[in-house]
């Protein structure tokens, strides 16, 4: 005995079709205009990301501790210019020279900090290599350098020991 299912017609097949394809197209239009009118992502600032910083190595730790800094000496590293020099080529090269220190929350930890400087100095000249000109002369280009260490230390290190990072020099030439 064989049971014959009840099949969709032609006309019917088409109009299903249609009417998934026309939700997928709005889908996709409602995520664009969303992504690219409405959103807007808020502006990155020295005190928001000092806070944001700090909340995440509070939550993380809940023992009160003795800060302690740890300098580094200073860095010149190459980086390129996303504007054209005359002749039209992309060329144009610009060093950067940053000297600064970091923040950890233990004054007990900072051994650990020595242990990592090779594997953190090498992370941190490809990161400065990979920057242009253009985004480090800006203020929230260097807001963002400066969480991006700290997130690259902590990384590292695989607890949130690294606070802050202060600049004591930066120069972009």
């Amino acid at each position: 005995m064989r049971l014959k299912l009840p099949l969709v017609s032609k006309n019917e097949g088409s109009m299903i079709f249609v009417l998934v394809n026309t939700v997928a197209i709005l889908a996709l239009l409602g995520i664009f205009f969303y992504t690219r009118v409405l959103y807007k992502r808020p502006p990155i600032t020295e005190n928001g990301e000092r806070l944001r910083i700090q909340e995440e190595a509070l939550r993380r730790s809940k023992i009160p501790e003795v800060k302690g800094m740890v300098p580094f000496e200073p860095l010149k590293v190459n980086i390129s210019s996303a504007r054209q020099d005359p002749a039209g080529d992309y060329t144009l090269k610009h060093i950067v020279g940053v000297n600064f220190s970091i923040e950890v929350r233990d004054v007990n930890q900072v051994s650990k900090i020595e242990q990592i400087k090779p594997i953190f100095l090498d992370q941190i000249i490809s990161l400065l290599g990979k920057k242009t000109f253009e985004e480090l002369t800006t203020v929230q280009g260097r807001y963002l350098l400066r969480s991006e260490m700290i997130e690259i230390a902590n990384k590292i290190l695989a607890e949130p020991l690294v606070t802050n990072l202060f600049f004591l020099e930066f120069v972009v030439q």
